[in-house]
């Protein structure tokens, strides 16, 4: 962080009015203080300089960097490992203090964050809309194209793919929407869930009465251990659902 000394924030155990504040519902994000496993993976992240090597390279919408995109992408990341897609969520997860203390930030007054434009006072480093705009504003060919190259070649940098595994391309229908956004969709006769329906083994009667929906194809090259538990996304590719996968195969 850039700018003047800031005071430094303070945690201490108080169990009498963390007791006393949950009697009275009020309560912003509960976690355990222990490190659990979202804690430990992140902080193998940190370790191996994952956010500033891949946020280098990162296809970003902005042309004046207000917030680092190593922390933006620090943010994403926390969001991923605790599954949820709510950015409001954000400020609960950005306060969970081991996270911080890797991180080496602390949540700070009116002048926290990573600039001085803060009218209000700050009680996260970074606006969770600012993280939520940030994301939908990068282009979607720009960031598949950032993964399966940058993210990836960090990835055989680190030796995450075994020498003994193997690739697998699987292909998955998604239902989607029906609008501009999804021009290139085709309908098939799939279930809400994405899973294709066999026709040719129903009767006329139960053909006419299948559904077909607007659907896009997700093919994805995985990386599957030898242990067959343990799998990372080699690249990943998005488009009609007649499309073909060749791009990723090669």
């Amino acid at each position: 962080m850039s700018g003047s000394m800031r005071a430094p924030v303070i945690y201490e155990e108080n169990k009498v009015k963390v007791l006393q504040r949950l009697k009275e519902g009020d309560v912003e994000y509960l976690d355990l203080s222990n490190w659990s496993y979202q804690d430990r993976f992140f902080a193998f992240l940190l370790g191996t300089r994952f956010s500033e090597t891949c946020g280098a390279s990162y296809p970003s919408p902005r042309k004046k960097e207000e917030v680092p995109v190593w922390f933006l992408l620090c943010c994403a990341v926390q969001m991923r490992m605790h599954t949820t897609a709510a950015h409001s969520r954000l400020p609960g997860l950005l306060k969970n203090v081991p996270i911080l203390s890797r991180v080496r930030f602390n949540v700070g007054g009116v002048n926290g964050g990573f600039n001085h434009k803060n009218r209000k006072e700050r009680t996260a480093p970074v606006d969770f809309d600012c993280v939520r705009t940030f994301f939908k504003d990068t282009d979607c060919t720009a960031l598949r194209e950032w993964y399966s190259r940058d993210v990836v070649k960090f990835y055989r940098h680190n030796r995450a793919f075994d020498k003994h595994g193997i690739f697998v391309l699987e292909q998955t229908h998604i239902v989607v929407p029906e609008n501009k956004n999804y021009a290139d969709a085709v309908c098939f006769p799939v279930d809400e869930g994405g899973q294709r329906i066999d026709t040719e083994k129903l009767s006329e009667e139960q053909r006419k009465a299948v559904k077909y929906r607007p659907c896009c194809a997700l093919s994805e090259l995985l990386h599957v251990g030898t242990d067959e538990k343990s799998y990372v996304v080699a690249g990943y590719q998005w488009g009609g659902a007649n499309g073909t996968i060749r791009t990723l195969a090669g």
